[in-house]
């Protein structure tokens, strides 16, 4: 059985939650929440150049809709002024679940951490920093 609504772009299989053992051999899955498409764009781009399976949101609420069915293995979520508010209140969304997805927490220049995620990485950074936060917090047991 399928589950969630993946992007068209995407193999539906990939967001498969049915086979633990299958899902153990696909590349982790990224759920991105950016307001900003070009930034969404490129965050997709560079993390899937490195070998990882993105799929974007732009609201809490498609956030949501996107792990409804199917737990991303990491959570990207961009903190924009003035909608920090609600990007915070996803983070706390996202906490509540049973099973919470790690998620890191990308802040302009090195804004106040939020205490419910896994990382905090302040804007502007440097990509290698990015790239190491995403492979420590996607590997599987």
């Amino acid at each position: 059985m399928i589950v969630g609504t993946p992007p068209a772009r995407y193999p539906t299989a990939v967001f498969s939650d049915d086979d633990p053992t299958r899902r153990a051999r696909l590349p982790p899955r990224v759920l991105l929440v950016d307001e900003a498409p070009a930034e969404q764009w490129m965050l997709g781009q560079l993390l899937g150049h490195w070998g990882y399976v993105t799929f974007e949101a732009g609201t809490t609420a498609e956030a949501l809709e996107r792990t409804a069915g199917a737990r991303p293995d990491l959570v990207i979520v961009n903190l924009h002024q003035p909608d920090a508010a609600e990007d915070r209140h996803l983070i706390g969304l996202l906490r509540d679940r049973s099973e919470p997805p790690p998620i890191i927490a990308l802040c302009p220049h090195g804004g106040a951490a939020v205490d419910e995620t896994t990382a905090v990485l302040p804007k502007p950074f440097e990509l290698g920093a990015l790239l190491e936060l995403v492979a420590r917090h996607t590997r599987r047991a």
